[in-house]
């Protein structure tokens, strides 16, 4: 899972963006993704392992 935003994004007319993207904002996946999932019934071992254990396993060089 990952998620994206930009503090500044100088490609649209001022009041665009929040029309054509309203959740791009850096809280969206806490504030709306997370608690849909939880509501849909994911655990949060399931969580746990989207949010912590992946991206420790991803990040962590191989030995040798």
């Amino acid at each position: 899972m990952s998620h994206d935003a930009s503090c500044h994004i100088g490609w649209f007319p001022p009041g665009v963006r929040e029309k054509i993207a309203p959740n791009w904002h850096y809280t969206h996946l806490y504030d709306e993704v997370l608690p849909a999932l939880r509501a849909a019934g994911v655990t949060e071992a399931q969580l746990t392992t989207m949010l912590v254990e992946n991206p420790r396993r991803y990040f962590t060089p191989a030995n040798g």
